[in-house]
């Protein structure tokens, strides 16, 4: 319903889910179809795949593997 009123102004908003860490993602594009803006924001998201993924392999983290994650 969001996008839709959207659709009216210079911007559009989308929300998805992101698979693997089943955190909602919110992307604001332009009428070009540019990325404006993506919360929560790309870094984030990398951040919180690696500890995931880590967790889901069984790996305990420890301070370099910590270090490279970041």
């Amino acid at each position: 319903m969001l996008n839709e009123q959207l659709r009216s102004t210079k911007t559009n908003l989308a929300f998805g889910v992101d698979p693997m860490v089943n955190r909602t993602i919110i992307t604001v594009t332009d009428r070009a179809g540019e990325v404006v803006r993506e919360i929560p924001g790309e870094v984030f998201l990398r951040v919180a795949r690696n500890i995931e993924r880590f967790i889901s392999e069984g790996s305990e983290l420890k301070g370099a593997e910590l270090d490279k994650i970041l």
